[in-house]
């Protein structure tokens, strides 16, 4: 993405051709043109090149989960939003959990005050969360101090809302994890790849150690508000 090794002058059209042929091939033949096709094969062998582990197999035994969203209450309000193995959608409805329950330390008060009473809130909703394929009872993990606790907004991840004139909504949240994932291209395939295991945990007692074909858990929570039943 660099012109001569520097950055591209503001204006600069991006052209990402191999990208715009694959994206083309998954519009026409659907999912097995990325989990089994050509597309699969070039990450595979590029992952087996840089040392991974990667198979064709774990390419077509993937398959993406269709889950009943996670629902919690706030005041007039029914939040919609992500179930494990994200753990997003826990912490968002603990912490309104926790807001309800104290009214008064967020009821008009400073900018400040708020944010620091929602860093209290966050520590109530530390649970050690796994992929529900893996069942294990999660636990609260230790509690965090609330000096401990910070805020910062990261600019590798996209969310978006599209609501469609019959008022079907639909929330996106996707990520590369880190700053361009792994910081590599697949040839042949026009797009980064991301570094999300290492958002498992190395803690074998954790609900989120590592284990083939599991999921590892994220803190993503895209989120659907109804208002008496309307978004």
């Amino acid at each position: 993405y660099l012109h001569q090794g520097g950055l591209p002058a503001v204006g600069t059209r991006l052209k990402q051709p191999l990208l715009a042929q694959n994206l083309q091939a998954i519009a026409a033949q659907g999912n097995t043109a990325f989990y089994q096709g050509t597309i699969a094969r070039d990450m595979v062998d590029f992952i087996h090149a840089h040392g991974g582990a990667m198979t064709m197999e774990d390419m077509r035994e993937y398959k993406a989960h269709v889950l009943t969203p996670l629902s919690c209450s706030y005041g007039d309000y029914t939040v919609l939003t992500t179930r494990p193995p994200s753990k997003g959608g826990v912490v968002l409805c603990d912490i309104l959990r926790y807001v309800s329950q104290h009214p008064r330390s967020f009821k008009k008060s400073p900018m400040l005050t708020n944010v620091e009473a929602f860093q209290k809130a966050s520590q109530h909703a530390f649970y050690d969360v796994g992929d529900p394929a893996y069942p294990r009872q999660p636990k609260m993990l230790q509690t965090v101090n609330e000096n401990e606790v910070h805020s910062s907004e990261g600019l590798h991840t996209t969310s978006y809302v599209v609501v469609d004139k019959k008022g079907e909504v639909v929330v996106v949240t996707y990520s590369l994890n880190s700053y361009f994932g792994v910081g590599l291209v697949a040839p042949g395939t026009g797009f980064f790849l991301n570094d999300s295991n290492r958002d498992f945990s190395s803690n074998a007692l954790s609900a989120n150690f590592f284990a083939p074909g599991k999921q590892p858990v994220s803190s993503m929570a895209p989120t659907i508000l109804l208002h008496h039943g309307r978004f």
